[in-house]
Formats: structure tokens, C-alpha cells, sequence
């Protein structure tokens, strides 16, 4: 069996093979060297302007930054990232999807905690319905997250 094919259909899916190969091969070695990182949804965000809250812990390779449905503070749903972040979109969405699933950073606990510790502060809701948070009770779960 020869490796280049003779018809020229077989060498368009055999180059188109050979190029999504390449692109899984070298996405992998920075899936490998990755790590988990805090990052923000766009959900939450601070009382005391427009900054969002570090409110989930997503697998980043190496690299690469790419974040899909992130709520911008108009209300406005869209994706950010870097270059390679781009390029490599829908191999980290698979890879989140499948191996490395985002995690949320408040979790009950964490919001029980912060209740007994502040029991008379309400949770308000801004125009786009995101909750809105105090420095307070966003550093109070800051120190949780990296304890």
C-alpha cells in the first residue's frame, strides 16, 4: 500500500486528515501542562462597580485563554479569549465538555458560611439580573478559595 493516495478525492481527505492529526497533536501537549484557574461567569458582580466576581474555576491549558458564555456587564452574552485561546476553541470546549468540567468557586457552603457570618445582608439583583455582591462578603469568599 502506497501512503499517497492516487485519486484526487483521496488526497484532499487524506491531507484534511492529516491536518486535523496535526491540530488534535498539537493541542494535547497544552491540555497536559494546563492547570485550573479562577475566572468570572459575569454573573456576579461587585456593588461598587462594574468589575465581575471570580465565581468559577475553569481548566485552562497552556497557553490559552478562551472563555465561551461570558455575560458582559450590558447583559450581552459572547466569548474572550487570547489568540491561541481562538485557535484552539473547539478543542477546549471539548475538553471541558468532556474531561474537564467547569467548576463552580461558590459553593454551598461557602454561601452558608457567609450567611452565618453577615446573616442581615440581602442578596439584590441588578437591572440585567445579576446578583450584586459587597467587598465584603466577595473578600470573605476570596479567603475561602484559597484556603
Amino acid at each position: 500500500m502506497k501512503l499517497w493516495p492516487k485519486s484526487t478525492t483521496r488526497r484532499i481527505v487524506f491531507l484534511i486528515g492529516l491536518a486535523v492529526g496535526a491540530y488534535v497533536c498539537s493541542y494535547l501537549p497544552l491540555s497536559l501542562a494546563g492547570e485550573w484557574r479562577f475566572s468570572e461567569s459575569g454573573k456576579l458582580h461587585y456593588t461598587q462597580g462594574p468589575l465581575a466576581v471570580s465565581d468559577i474555576i475553569v481548566w485552562t491549558p497552556r497557553y490559552c485563554w478562551y472563555q465561551y458564555n461570558y455575560r458582559f456587564i450590558n447583559g450581552k452574552h459572547g466569548s474572550r479569549g487570547n489568540r491561541l485561546g481562538y485557535f484552539y476553541a473547539p478543542l477546549i470546549l471539548l475538553d471541558r465538555a468532556l474531561w474537564h468540567k467547569t467548576k463552580s468557586a461558590l459553593e454551598p457552603d461557602w454561601t452558608n458560611r457567609a450567611r452565618q457570618t453577615y446573616p442581615t445582608r440581602r442578596f439584590s439583583l441588578d437591572t440585567h439580573g445579576s446578583r450584586l455582591m459587597s467587598w465584603r462578603e466577595a473578600t470573605l469568599i476570596m479567603r475561602y478559595q484559597f484556603k
